[in-house]
């Protein structure tokens, strides 16, 4: 590493911690001289009792996030130049804000592609990135708390010093945590032998979360309270979360099996072989714990399928210590090199072991992010229940296999859970399968909509619902038929704890919220 804390990286003593803690920022030495990084943070040390914390800084500092943050989000598809944009550094300054503030949404990494986290004519947005940081472990009940800015590049960093892992992320290092369960964001799950998900969205690690309501008091909601099912997956509709505190597993690592080709049609052998691939799905995913199938719906090829088992924690990440994998699935070839051109040109490790932190998402090395964070394209997806997955990847391929402008397509899966808003949880399915889309950023917005609308459509009889965090052409009426009495009973939560819609917007009212 060319980064140092101060003059080396070691224990701190409990004074040391406070004081720190109390700074919230770290000066790095690097070899580009001094910078500021948002994040120091404490990796802890289980040993012979004993908890210590190791100090330690972020080598990428804040690349997190990208340098037009203040205007739009990535993609630059959602703008808010004129708005005012606030960036409180105490939590006091926080709840002042909030409480004389007539509307108040809050902006994450911006990594979102739909107007939600837009603001309202007459509000202001606020950033939690300069507010203190916190990453809190307790051992004994196996959960992490981390302030609002944390993203998850940020936290499996820390966690990859400890014998921690959280179970699930998603496929882009760079997103905030509460931004993420928000917007039931999610990461991929395989089946077991009985056909049923195995794995749910990153709002199921949610344990509590606290959350300044509109008159800028705190209120704690923890996995079991009432209200509990509306709070995680909100919109941001309920208040501003400050603190989120998500449960841990013991660290694992990945066995990765990789088949087909990419980009489409590099090898010969996997061309013709599209409608194959997609009626092999559902058999290809049982007992594996995770998948993502990467295909272009334009072209007549398998794509690249990937499948992941979750096996006890190895050190060597350079060979298979359980078994080799099949040389082929299918027919399709065992993918074993580096792949150059993944999508926005970046590097992607295909069949191989390695660490939860590395493994579970596409863009992480030695658990520091790397990766798509240009503005290439615009993404729309959409679930169904799994039961119906042979049906709409077989819609999915009439609709878009003419399309042009489309960059890749990622198949994976959800496990229901308990969240009223979350879209991938059906009443009579275990989960749901998500097909997503990204489609080239010079389209506009207003295309891509139109390309939503089309497979929204398609797949109308088998009850789709798209995406929070993406672009959808829904309206008042296509939610209220996907979510019912759910939609109903998150109206009823939202109206209690913020009855004079502070934290909406006029997508939100349009919508969501109750006339």
């Amino acid at each position: 590493m060319d980064w140092i804390l101060d003059s080396d990286t070691r224990v701190l003593t409990d004074e040391e911690r406070l004081e720190k803690i109390a700074k919230s920022m770290v000066i790095a030495r690097g070899n580009k001289g001094l910078r500021h990084v948002g994040f120091f943070n404490i990796a802890e040390n289980i040993c012979r009792g004993r908890r210590s914390y190791t100090a330690y800084v972020y080598p990428w500092g804040e690349q997190d996030r990208h340098d037009s943050w203040e205007s739009s989000n990535w993609s630059g598809n959602q703008r808010w130049i004129g708005t005012e944009v606030l960036s409180p550094s105490s939590l006091i300054e926080l709840q002042e804000i909030v409480s004389t503030k007539h509307k108040v949404r809050a902006i994450g990494s911006t990594h979102s592609f739909s107007p939600l986290f837009q603001d309202s004519k007459d509000g202001i947005l606020v950033s939690l990135r300069k507010m203190p940081r916190r990453l809190d472990i307790n051992a004994a009940n196996y959960t992490i708390t981390v302030d609002a800015g944390t993203t998850y590049s940020e936290l499996c960093y820390a966690l990859s010093k400890t014998a921690f892992a959280i179970p699930m992320t998603a496929s882009l290092p760079q997103f905030g945590i509460v931004g993420g369960v928000a917007t039931a964001t999610h990461g991929s799950s395989g089946m077991d032998k009985a056909g049923n998900l195995k794995t749910g969205g990153l709002a199921t690690a949610v344990v509590a979360m606290d959350i300044v309501g509109p008159d800028g008091e705190i209120r704690r909601v923890s996995r079991g309270d009432e209200g509990f099912e509306a709070s995680v997956v909100s919109l941001g509709c309920v208040g501003i979360v400050v603190s989120v505190t998500l449960s841990l597993v013991d660290r694992f690592s990945v066995r990765q099996r990789v088949y087909g080709s990419w980009p489409p049609g590099d090898d010969e052998r996997c061309n013709g072989q599209l409608t194959s691939m997609l009626e092999f799905l559902p058999e290809a995913i049982q007992d594996c714990d995770a998948f993502s199938l990467f295909i272009d719906f334009s072209q007549d090829s398998s794509g690249m399928l990937v499948l992941k088992d979750f096996v006890p924690w190895e050190e060597n990440d350079n060979c298979f210590s359980l078994q080799s994998p099949a040389t082929s699935l299918n027919g399709l070839p065992l993918m074993t090199e580096p792949i150059t051109s993944f999508l926005e040109g970046s590097t992607y490790e295909t069949t191989g072991l390695g660490p939860w932190y590395d493994k579970l998402g596409c863009w992480t090395k030695d658990a520091i992010p790397f990766g798509p964070q240009e503005d290439a394209e615009l993404q729309f997806e959409h679930f169904v229940p799994i039961e119906h997955v042979a049906e709409a990847l077989e819609r999915t391929k009439i609709v878009s296999e003419h399309w042009k402008n489309i960059l890749y397509s990622e198949i994976r899966a959800v496990r229901s859970d308990n969240q009223l808003l979350s879209p991938y949880s059906f009443a009579s399915s275990s989960g749901g399968l998500g097909i997503s889309h990204g489609l080239r950023g010079e389209l506009g917005e207003a295309r891509v909509v139109e390309a939503a609308a089309v497979i929204e459509e398609g797949l109308e009889d088998l009850g789709p619902r798209p995406h929070w965090g993406k672009l959808s052409a829904f309206k008042r009426s296509d939610f209220e038929r996907a979510y019912g009495e759910k939609l109903v009973r998150f109206q009823e939560h939202r109206r209690i704890v913020d009855p004079n819609r502070k934290f909406t917007n006029s997508w939100i009212e349009e919508n969501i919220l109750e006339l």
